[in-house]
């Protein structure tokens, strides 16, 4: 149902492409989203769903949808309830800005949690702590970072090349890899072996 749903969001939005239609087709592929067990098809369902996004004139790309293992969308679907609501170009960019410092502050907060209930103990602290520092950057909040150099005892240029080996990994193994925590960690470690063998 919610396939024949979207086929008929496309059409209309194909036939009159309007800002409001545009945002219909994407709404209708991010309801394909929630039916989609496969995270390879929730993903191509969610980056279809920026095109049409794009297309009603959102500035908007992939980077909207998170980088976890399915796609986060409630940002995105309530830019195009924006669009499809009414008068939206004014506030939109706006409003695109703080969902995404929304959901970054969350994911920070997160990552924090993750890295207390594991640090010193579990050797995953040093992923959980790359996570912190790519947040903080997102956010540009040194003091984060800063605070994390005091509780660990390394060096700020150390945490973030230890957040580069973990980011970089996933740029490589791709969005529609699955989780390779093993390799994080091992690249995470790595970096903090160099430092410490330099000591």
């Amino acid at each position: 149902m919610h396939l024949m749903a979207y086929e008929e969001a496309a059409a209309t939005a194909e036939r009159d492409p309007t800002p409001a239609n545009l945002a219909r087709a994407g709404l209708a592929a991010l309801e394909v989203v929630r039916h989609k067990n496969s995270k390879r098809l929730a993903w191509q369902w969610a980056n279809w769903a920026v095109e049409w996004a794009q297309e009603a004139g959102l500035e908007v790309d992939e980077s909207i949808l998170g980088y976890g293992r399915r796609p986060e969308t409630e940002a995105l679907r309530r830019l195009l309830e924006e669009v499809v609501n009414g008068d939206w170009r004014g506030e939109l960019p706006e409003l695109a800005a703080e969902l995404r410092r929304q959901y970054n502050e969350a994911k920070l907060r997160e990552e924090w949690d993750e890295f207390r209930a594991a640090y010193p103990d579990d050797p995953m602290w040093v992923t959980e702590a790359a996570d912190i520092v790519y947040y903080a950057v997102k956010l540009d909040r040194v003091e984060e970072v800063e605070r994390l150099a005091e509780i660990t005892g390394l060096p700020i240029l150390v945490l973030r090349q230890i957040a580069e080996a973990k980011y970089r990994l996933r740029v490589e193994r791709g969005r529609f890899a699955g989780r390779d925590d093993e390799g994080e960690l091992a690249a995470c470690q790595a970096v903090l072996e160099a430092y410490r063998g330099k000591e």
